[in-house]
């Protein structure tokens, strides 16, 4: 059972697109001691998890999407939230949520009290990376992508990839400090792995 008083109406919720570090970025909140989710979707190259949450991308909020109409955000926020308490959330910690820019409008309209950061990758960075890895590219799914990057440009706080791996957190401290929780140098960079360079 979800704590009323609690975390859970205000997510922080990670704005993201395929291939552009948004694992990484989930694990240093994961970390931190954000409750990240019960699905975190375990790969070969991503042992701790993908942080994705499938159950409510492409469960929950695929379904509303492609109904449009047929679920209010009232709904599909108690969804999310039963999704997430029977992961075993309680509302007592905050939560981090890995949100594909797909389903950006929806997710504003259940939860217009998170917090956002845009997680920022250079564009050709990103297909190259798809190309090596036989990921199939969506031409729309990129443009969405920078649709919404200027959608929040003045609400979300932005996060380029390239800065973590190069070891400039910087980015990440404001976050932390609107958040409440205390920044940890030394925990970045144990979850900055060094062939993330080359990812």
């Amino acid at each position: 059972m979800i704590h009323k008083q609690g975390y859970a109406n205000r997510p922080l919720s990670v704005i993201c697109t395929a291939r552009t570090g948004s694992s990484l970025l989930m694990k240093i909140l994961e970390k931190h001691g954000y409750w990240t989710g019960g699905d975190k979707t375990i790969r070969p190259k991503h042992p701790v998890g993908c942080f994705e949450n499938l159950g409510i991308q492409f469960g929950i909020l695929r379904r509303s999407i492609k109904a449009p109409g047929s679920l209010n955000a009232k709904i599909l926020r108690k969804q999310v939230m039963d999704r997430i308490s029977s992961q075993g959330y309680q509302g007592r910690h905050r939560w981090a949520f890995k949100l594909f820019v797909a389903f950006f409008d929806i997710w504003t309209e259940c939860f217009p009290e998170s917090t956002y950061i845009f997680l920022r990758r250079d564009i050709e960075a990103v297909k190259r990376y798809r190309s090596r890895v036989g990921f199939a590219h969506r031409g729309e799914a990129l443009e969405r992508y920078k649709k919404v990057e200027e959608c929040v440009k003045d609400t979300a706080f932005f996060v380029d990839y390239e800065n973590i791996i190069s070891g400039d957190y910087s980015q990440l401290e404001p976050v932390f400090k609107k958040e409440g929780i205390k920044f940890n140098r030394e925990i970045i960079d144990d979850c900055v792995e060094p062939g993330l360079k080359h990812f």
